[in-house]
């Protein structure tokens, strides 16, 4: 085998545990997702805001090159803000 086709082989090989890594991690986002929404659902926030505390957690932790870890941490700093910000400003859960 000469080197180029070496690489080649071996770049293919690569590409595709990369992109089976990234559905892998994907899917794992998506199920921490639905699990964070279930857990949030009787925080007393309205669901808009919560949908939208854990988008912002995602964002960040894809961020971090490790979603699926920082995600649930990111998402309850959050709502914990958002629950903090609620209770000082009733109005604002009733704006959303």
């Amino acid at each position: 085998m000469t080197p180029a086709l070496h690489t080649a082989v071996h770049s293919r090989i690569s590409l595709s545990e990369t992109t089976e890594t990234c559905r892998l991690v994907t899917g794992r986002v998506l199920s921490i997702k639905q699990r964070l929404v279930e857990r949030y659902r009787n925080a007393g926030l309205p669901m808009t805001l919560i949908r939208d505390a854990i988008a912002a957690a995602e964002a960040d932790a894809w961020l971090s090159g490790f979603p699926h870890l920082f995600l649930p941490d990111l998402a309850d700093e959050v709502v914990r803000h958002l629950l903090a910000k609620v209770a000082t400003h009733p109005e604002y859960a009733q704006a959303a």
